[in-house]
């Protein structure tokens, strides 16, 4: 939950007065972190899918991510880092990488200066990168006269975001990077 307060803070301009009033509902009833109101069980299932759909299948974060995944194994092939400089924050372990008088990584890191266009296509069709992850999806508890149920039980709207979630992390995404 906090990782997509913060997301949706940091990157869709959700205003922090909205962020708490969604916290002001939040409850504790039989052990269980419950919502008060059905609608906020709507928004928050709204903002986690724009962090776990729409940011992490994003095309340009998923091929940013697969050319740091390229650098960061070369550099440790490389032995230009180490296990133990990932206790480094990101900006410390990238200026290590960074230093490091690599052609190699200077071009990958290029790539992600001007990244070329990217097309979504579909399984069966011609593609450079596939990128899947473990299926994420949420369904939070709320509140309905005195009984504890789940958003989706009490939504279409949440049902329909929560299966469109589910689906894309079991379908993955295929991109062809256009040249």
């Amino acid at each position: 939950m906090d990782y997509t307060l913060r997301e949706v803070h940091r990157y869709y301009d959700v205003p922090l007065h909205e962020i708490h009033s969604f916290l002001n509902s939040l409850k504790q009833l039989k052990g269980q972190m419950v919502l008060d109101e059905l609608i906020w069980g709507e928004w928050f299932v709204e903002q986690y899918n724009k962090v776990v759909v729409d940011f992490f299948y994003e095309p340009l974060n998923i091929y940013s991510n697969y050319l740091l995944k390229q650098v960061i194994h070369y550099a440790m092939n490389q032995e230009i880092i180490s296990e133990s400089d990932f206790l480094l924050t990101d900006n410390g372990l990238l200026q290590k990488i960074q230093s490091a008088d690599s052609w190699e990584i200077k071009c990958l890191l290029d790539f992600l200066q001007q990244p070329p266009d990217l097309k979504i296509t579909g399984a069966g069709e011609d593609f450079d990168i596939f990128h899947q992850t473990k299926s994420r999806s949420v369904d939070p508890f709320i509140l309905v006269s005195e009984e504890i149920v789940t958003t989706s039980e009490k939504s279409i709207q949440a049902k329909r975001q929560i299966q469109k979630a589910i689906r894309r992390g079991e379908e993955g995404l295929y991109l062809k990077i256009q040249q």
